[in-house]
Formats: structure tokens, sequence, C-alpha cells
């Protein structure tokens, strides 16, 4: 899967990683290691110590150590193990500095799968010049001369550097969040999908639907992925009508996928299903309609802070039903209820809906957080944001939110304001790679299509937090956005190439 990897990706990691260390050491220096963490930090780590300690996975912080299941298992019991066998979460976020560092390796080789192949080009003859042939005397550009057939692997290249690089993927990497273990797996499973899709192996399928699970039981954003692929296998059944090709090429390697994938998150599954009567991986997902999308609509449309409007919908509903708040968030068997009731607060407040729709998905595709992080880090002073920029953006426009930003910051406004001009960006060639790339047809067309689908689906996904900080939610995407933004920069380059040759053919004697 990672054979014929060149040495210049391997460079591309190995600086990745330099960048990383020195970047982490420059940190825990000036401001310790709570600049590491972020909210969901501080909820594994108290199951990481209740695991390390014998309690259990729970986030109770004293007796009685209820059951939790809004992290899935993994994350919680690696964190767990660092802080039984070290006595610190520092090994954790060194991993993490790997994992991140590893993700161009990836990002190139989905790259280069996604890149047509060039065909071997005939020796050049006498009075031709390097890159242009005439065929039925016409000039023809023929890029690069290639020996059988090669990848071509600029798109690659590109697509690894920027996951090496870009600045949130960067940071993303160092944190002690779940996210980069996620984004091994995930990337793992869709590498091996695109195999599958080439080699119709069921071996391919099975690893991939483990790797899936796997993703999953690190972090659950993932789990409606397998709803899509039962679809994707359904479908292509149809496409092979014929019953001995249906058997070989779809149904054994559906059955291969799905089987690897129970295999893995059946013990979890089985483990909530005996603690609170439903086999659903985590608490998160579809109650997130009404803690979070919903609380949005609602503080968008009274003004009241969003911490104050959730705090009352939690309470509201706990009331109603007779439960604890904390039982909202670990208890799993409540996400149905919390949808409905959710999806009836949007029903009523269609028009702050629609608004919290568009802002959600302009930050998804857009959002930068560098300012966030440069208060963070120490580079802008903390506090000073004492505004939602979300809210601000939906009511009153980008003026009038970059004006209390510079207010507040100085020049240090220019830090969002070139974060999200680098974003806005990225998703415009992204976009066009993915145009150019399903007007042709093969491999292009498939893949951009998988990129695309797996890029929606996170936002998607990421709508029901409403606001929130989606680049976060946007991170296991970012290696698809950046293969489809570097196809497009290929394409360019390619284009204008062809250009310079066409005119320098017809401009020879």
């Amino acid at each position: 899967m990672m054979r014929d990897i060149p040495r210049s990706v391997w460079y591309i990691v190995g600086a990745a990683f330099l960048v990383r260390l020195v970047f982490f050491l420059a940190v825990l220096l000036t401001s310790g290691d709570s600049a590491f963490m972020t909210g969901d930090s501080r909820g594994f780590l108290q199951i990481a110590r209740n695991v390390a300690e014998g309690r259990g996975i729970s986030q109770s912080d004293s007796a009685p150590f209820l059951p939790d299941s809004r992290f899935p298992p993994i994350f919680a019991l690696t964190l767990g193990g660092s802080l039984y066998a070290f006595g610190s979460f520092l090994p954790i976020l060194i991993l993490n500095m790997i994992l991140g560092s590893i993700v161009p390796l990836f990002a190139y080789r989905m790259g280069a799968y996604f890149t047509p192949l060039q065909p071997e080009v005939p020796p050049l003859q006498g009075g031709e010049e390097y890159g242009v042939r005439k065929v039925h005397g016409k000039p023809q550009p023929l890029g690069r001369v290639v020996t059988g057939f090669t990848e071509n692997r600029k798109t690659g290249i590109i697509a690894a550097i920027l996951a090496a690089f870009e600045p949130l993927t960067l940071i993303l990497s160092l944190l002690l969040i779940p996210h980069p273990l996620s984004l091994i797996f995930l990337l793992s499973a869709v590498l091996l999908f695109i195999i599958f899709l080439e080699s119709r192996s069921a071996w391919h399928a099975c690893a991939s639907g483990a790797f899936l699970g796997l993703s999953v039981l690190v972090r659950p954003h993932g789990k409606l992925l397998f709803l899509f692929a039962f679809l994707f296998f359904i479908g292509a059944a149809f496409r092979e009508l014929r019953a001995g090709f249906i058997i070989r090429r779809i149904v054994v390697p559906a059955a291969a996928f799905f089987l690897a994938s129970i295999i893995v998150l059946s013990p979890w599954a089985i483990r909530n299903y005996y603690h609170f009567g439903t086999f659903d991986i985590s608490s998160t997902g579809l109650r997130n309609i009404y803690t979070d999308f919903a609380v949005s609509v609602v503080s968008y449309k009274t003004g009241e802070a969003y911490g104050d409007v959730e705090a009352m919908l939690e309470e509201d509903f706990a009331r109603r039903h007779g439960i604890a708040v904390k039982d909202i968030d670990r208890d799993p068997q409540w996400g149905n209820l919390l949808f409905k009731e959710g999806i009836g607060i949007i029903a009523r407040n269609p028009k702050e809906a629609i608004f919290v729709f568009s802002i959600t998905m302009t930050a998804f595709f857009t959002q930068d957080l560098y300012m966030y992080f440069s208060q963070v880090f120490g580079v802008l002073e903390p506090g000073t944001i004492d505004f939602s920029p979300s809210m601000v953006l939906a009511k009153e426009g980008p003026a009038k939110l970059f004006a209390l930003v510079w207010d507040r910051l100085g020049f240090g406004a220019l830090i969002p304001l070139a974060g999200r001009i680098l974003w806005v960006g990225f998703f415009a060639l992204s976009s066009i790679g993915f145009f150019i790339a399903i007007s042709r047809r093969g491999r292009e067309r498939t893949l951009a299509l998988l990129f695309g689908f797996l890029i929606v689906y996170h936002a998607a996904t990421s709508l029901a937090a409403g606001f929130s900080a989606h680049g976060f939610h946007r991170y296991p995407a970012n290696v698809f956005f950046f293969i489809l933004l570097s196809y497009a920069l290929v394409a360019f380059i390619s284009l204008r190439t062809g250009i310079r040759a066409r005119a320098s053919a017809e401009s020879a004697p």
C-alpha cells in the first residue's frame, strides 16, 4: 500500500515531524502542557484517570463512577495507559506528532492514484523539440518523456506538502485530542477502499472495513459511513448483473467489509447495550441537533449567550424526562428523542435555522482558527474576543466583524484575515479540481466523487454542531481538500505548459 514512495515524500515527512517537534518544544517551554489541551481534552483526561485507577470508562470525578459513552474507548484507553505507565499525557502528544507527520504519505499515495497514468512516449525524432511532436502535421505537446507507465506524482507531492505544513493541520496534530489517530485509521480505510475499487479483492475490502471501525472507535464521526458503504455495495451489485461476477466482485467483498467492521465494533457496542440498552457507539451524533444546532438557533434568535441557552435547553429536557443533565452527555439512549425535539425547534424557527445553516457551512469550508490558536499560544493577547464572531458575521456582516476584531487586536487582526483568505482560496481551488476531474472519465471521476463525498459527509455531520469550531470538524476532510486543490494546480500547470509548447512549435520555422 505504501510501496514506491519517492525519497522526496520521505523528506517531507521528516521535515513535517521536525517542524512539529520544534513547535511543540517552544510551546511547552513558554506556555506549559496546558496549552495543548482543549475542552474535550479535559473530558478525556478524566476518563483516562479513572481507567488508570481501575474505575472503568467514566467521566465521573467521584463515586459513583457512572459508565459513560460520550467518547469511544480507544483514545481514552491509550491515554489511560500513558498516565498509568508514565504519569503524563506528553507521550500521547508525541504520538500525535508522529501520526500527523505521516499523514503526507497518505496524501501522496491517494493523490498519485487520483492522477492519470502517462503512456510511454517514443524517442524524439530529428528536428523535433523536446516535449512537442508533430502529429499529422500539427504540433502536439507530449509532457515529460517516460518509459512504460508511470504515475504523475505532482498532485500527490503538492498534497503531501499541504498536509505537512498547512498551519491548522499542523497545530491540530499537537493537541491532546483523538483526531490524528482517528484520521490515520480513516485514511487507511479510504486508501484500501480505493485499492479495492480496482482489485475487487475481498482482503482489501475486509481491511478497509476494519480500519473504518477502528476510526469510529477513536472518534465517532465516521459511524454513518457504514450506511453509505452499504448503499455503494447495493448500487455496485446492480452494475454487475451477471451472477458469478456479483458473488465474486460484490457480495464476498461486501460481506468481508461488514464482517470485519462488526468484529471491531461489537465489543464496545455490546458494552453500551449492557449499560444503556442501545448498540449506539456514542452519545454524540443525533443528539447534537438539540444540544448544539438548536442551541445556536435559539441563541441567534434571542441574542442570549450560547452557554446560557445551552444550559436552559438541557435543563428543560432533563426536567421533562426525569433524568439528570449529565445523562444527556453520557447516555446514548436519549439520542433519538433529543434529535426529534431539536428538529421541532428548528421547524418552529426556520428563518433563524437558515442563518445558522449558512454560517455553519461557511465556517466549515473556510474557518482557519489561526486567531484562536494565536491566543492559546500567546502570540496574541488572550481573552480579547468577548463576542461570538459567528453571531456578528450572521447579523452584521463581515465588515462589522473585521472592525470589531481590529478594535480588539489591532494589526493582529491580519492573522485571522490572512487565514480566512487562505482557506477561501483552498476551497475555491479544490472545487475547481473537483469539477475538472468529474468532467473526465475513469479513475479521475470516480475518485473525485469519492473525495467530494467525504468532504460533504463531514460538512453535513458537522452541521449538527451549530456555532462551533469547525476547523476541528473539517480536520478529517483536509487531506481530500488538499488532493483536489493539488489536482487543480497541476491541471493549470499542464495547461500553461501545453499552451507554451504549442506557441513555441507554431513560431518555429
